[in-house]
């Protein structure tokens, strides 16, 4: 590999860098567009933005990320509690953010993740998930991954085409199921 990059160098060929997705894009629309292939959309109805100015609909293509301080930070009002959740054929989306305990006055907040999967939802997402006791507070990463990813990382992938992917566990004993259960926890404790 030295050899092919030293080669290149010499003949005056660039190295060119591997192609980046592209960038998420927030808009002011009355009707969300679809989503891409591959990719999400997160909507909130255009009336309920806190500023006139706020964008109420984040695009984010295939194998792109949002996180609140990259291309759009403005729409983290979107991103948090979204309306709707659309996703493109062939995608799947991971969401990275934090949540508290509901009951608990010493506001500790805990790290968390969504594997969201491909599911479309149109009346108000749920992040929360069967855990009433974590309520999902702020989203702090919102990926748009290959199916494949969630299947791998958490063992699922709600609602995604899993047509012809090669669903092997990486370890355990052949024939069962291995439950990996992941608990990652900070506290922001005041």
């Amino acid at each position: 590999m030295a050899l092919i990059a030293a080669v290149a160098a010499l003949s005056g060929i660039a190295a060119q860098p591997a192609a980046a997705a592209d960038p998420v894009n927030c808009t002011r629309e009355k009707d969300p567009p679809a989503p891409p292939k591959g990719g999400a959309v997160f909507a909130r109805p255009l009336q309920a933005a806190p500023h006139p100015t706020n964008p109420n609909v984040v695009v984010i293509p295939a194998g792109a990320t949002w996180t609140p301080t990259g291309s759009c930070p403005s729409a983290d009002w979107v991103m948090n509690h979204p309306s709707s959740i659309e996703v493109g054929e062939d995608g799947a989306v991971l969401l990275r953010g934090q949540r508290a305990i509901d009951f608990d006055r010493s506001n500790s907040v805990y790290s968390g993740a969504v594997a969201w999967g491909a599911r479309d939802d149109k009346s108000s997402p749920d992040l929360d998930g069967v855990n009433d006791r974590l309520k999902w507070r702020r989203t702090t990463e919102a990926l748009s991954v290959d199916p494949k990813r969630l299947l791998k990382d958490f063992n699922s992938c709600r609602d995604c085409d899993l047509a012809g992917v090669d669903a092997e566990a990486d370890v355990g004993v052949p024939g069962t199921l291995t439950i990996v259960v992941v608990v990652v926890v900070e506290c922001s404790c005041s």
